[in-house]
């Protein structure tokens, strides 16, 4: 064998390859490295480039493209029931949760806002006045902060909501909630005091 073609083969030998990322959305969903030399991987998605090896330097790249096609599926409660009793304590609801039926992503709560809200929310309970005062919390969160022009902008795990682990078993996130009212005159029966509005997003914010 020549001193060329032995040469020619060495360089060959140490060809390496790099690879470049491209996340579209938020979920990665697989990866194919397929390359030129390797041909087609399976699935038309994730098809080889045509990048020519660099005579040069014995290199080339392949761009990878992922696509997030998921959905997710979530549920809320639909009422929240508060109570201020006869002998002054108050109730507030109980085992509720959000829950995810996606069993390919986690998801969370990025934002919080009120609307219709006919109490006068304050930031603490001590510093509840004058008629339909209340101090009401979800998560540690404080309604008056939800109820500020623009709404809360999570942006801690607290309202993370894990992926299902099976289409019979979704993820869940509880939700606890207090409550303290003050001089309540015009919550006779059981009127809709305001009204949550949730907004979600995929993946977490652990």
């Amino acid at each position: 064998m020549s001193d060329n073609v032995r040469a020619h083969q060495e360089r060959e030998s140490i060809m390496t390859k790099t690879s470049r990322f491209n996340y579209i959305k938020r979920g990665l969903v697989g990866v194919c490295a397929a390359t030129m030399l390797t041909g087609l991987c399976a699935g038309a998605a994730f098809a080889a480039s045509d990048g020519v090896v660099g005579a040069d330097n014995g290199t080339a790249t392949s761009d990878i493209t992922v696509t997030n096609n998921t959905q997710f599926s979530a549920t809320v409660p639909t009422t929240l029931a508060f109570s201020l009793n006869a002998d002054g304590t108050t109730s507030a609801p109980d085992n509720v949760k959000i829950t995810n039926k996606s069993m390919t992503s986690a998801i969370h709560v990025s934002k919080m806002e009120i609307s219709d809200n006919t109490l006068s929310l304050a930031a603490s309970e001590s510093a509840m006045t004058g008629n339909n005062a209340a101090y009401l919390t979800v998560n540690n969160v404080s309604f008056d902060k939800i109820a500020a022009s623009g709404g809360y902008t999570v942006n801690n795990a607290d309202f993370d909501v894990p992926a299902a682990t099976s289409e019979a078993v979704a993820g869940e996130k509880a939700l606890t909630f207090t409550a303290a009212f003050k001089s309540l005159t015009n919550a006779k029966g059981t009127p809709v005091a305001m009204t949550i509005n949730w907004t979600f997003a995929m993946g977490s914010q652990a």
